[in-house]
């Protein structure tokens, strides 16, 4: 791999950097102690709090929206409902007109046969009454009185039972036209009762389905404006946690550009002295301290990642190698592109156990470093990679390898 350029590039360079190197990192791991970050700066316990504060509500907002969609399945459900049952009353209503009209007809006929029973009464009386006396009908008693023979007699008594058989005939056939209305009457009203019956019934039912289906709307009504309250407080929630999580990154930039500035003071004072040609390229760091920072670093293996960590049970990337270094005798800033501009960078083939391997999005720029890991040596390190995964062992040859630099 080729060298990076010489650490007093990069020190120069500081200053003028910072605050760039502020905004375009946005992984910054744990917090810095108080005495090394601001006042201004939000505490990592801050910034946790925050975001759990954001996830609870973002999680109550799951829920009233899962207990939103039921009610409005319910409520579909109900409205359904409310179709069927007005269809049902509108088919009851349909057949009770039936009924209604065929019950009328009925009623009709049979007051019509009840009628005509009672005028051919009527008229059979007249009827019978002429005949008695005979008025000009010629088949009166007055006939067979005055019969001249008794043929002439029996022809007239006969003729008189036979009008007489046929009126009663009339008579009888009116009757049972009376009889078959009156039962078409009353089947008709029975009939008219039952689907009246029905129709109330399917009424009530209608207005019970109605009732609930406004139930459910007005509840469905109630979700909908907390879920809406709810989304309101999730997204100030949600902008309150990126401000102080943004705070702090700021926070962190600020802190970590004072220190790697009073750590190139402490060099240049250092190298003015002649202290130092003990190290290699200008570096702090001993074999005694690199022994150190390995020993600690892998006395943390299984521990997990957890953002903005440095210990002692969890660790982030820049967590993890500060705290290896501060065993080793040296205190590096809790920031990956802070530790890479305060150290010496050094080739790949000049790596040596406890240096610094640091991980870039564009191998160009070091204000893109991302992660940073403690080399052991051949081709492997020492990391806390990311959420979800413990502090492990791995290969240092990947595409994103931005270089290695000793403290």
């Amino acid at each position: 791999m080729e060298e990076v350029p010489p650490v007093q590039h990069r020190v120069r360079g500081l200053l003028r950097t910072a605050a760039t190197a502020a905004v375009a990192v946005l992984v910054v791991s744990v917090p810095l102690t108080s005495a090394t970050a601001d006042s201004t700066t939000p505490s990592a316990a801050t910034v946790r709090a925050a975001r759990a504060h954001a996830q609870a509500v973002a999680t109550q907002v799951g829920v009233m929206q899962a207990q939103l969609a039921a009610a409005q399945a319910r409520l579909q459900s109900l409205g359904q409902a409310v179709d069927a049952a007005g269809e049902a009353y509108n088919g009851a209503l349909y057949k009770l007109g039936q009924a209604q009209q065929a019950a009328d007809a009925a009623s009709a006929a049979a007051t019509s046969a009840q009628a005509q029973v009672e005028a051919a009464q009527v008229d059979l009386g007249r009827i019978a009454s002429a005949a008695y006396r005979g008025d000009g009908l010629g088949l009166g008693l007055g006939a067979v009185l005055a019969a001249d023979s008794p043929d002439s007699m029996l022809e007239a008594i006969g003729t008189m039972s036979v009008i007489s058989h046929r009126q009663d005939d009339v008579v009888d056939r009116l009757k049972a036209a009376k009889v078959v209305a009156s039962v078409l009457d009353k089947r008709a009203s029975d009939a008219l009762a039952a689907v009246s019956k029905a129709a109330d019934d399917a009424a009530k039912a209608k207005a019970t389905v109605e009732a609930k289906a406004a139930d459910q709307a007005a509840q469905v009504g109630a979700l909908d404006a907390q879920v809406a309250t709810l989304t309101q407080q999730l997204a100030a929630a949600r902008a309150k946690s990126t401000q102080l999580a943004n705070a702090r990154t700021a926070g962190l930039a600020r802190a970590a550009a004072r220190r790697a500035a009073e750590l190139a003071a402490q060099r240049a004072s250092h190298s003015h002295s002649g202290g130092g040609g003990s190290h290699p390229g200008g570096s702090m760091a001993t074999t005694a301290g690199a022994r150190r920072a390995i020993a600690f670093a892998r006395a943390q293996l299984g521990k997990p990642y957890q953002w903005a960590a440095d210990g002692p049970a969890t660790f982030d990337c820049s967590g993890l190698t500060m705290r290896a270094w501060q065993a080793g005798g040296i205190s590096l800033p809790h920031w990956s592109v802070a530790q890479w501009q305060v150290s010496t960078p050094v080739s790949y083939g000049s790596a040596r156990p406890g240096d610094l391997v640091f991980f870039a999005y564009n191998l160009n720029d070091f204000t893109s470093i991302h992660h940073v890991a403690l080399y052991i040596g051949n081709g492997q390190m020492i990391e806390a990679p990311f959420t979800g995964a413990d502090v492990r062992i791995s290969s240092v040859d990947r595409p994103d390898l931005f270089g290695f630099a000793r403290p």
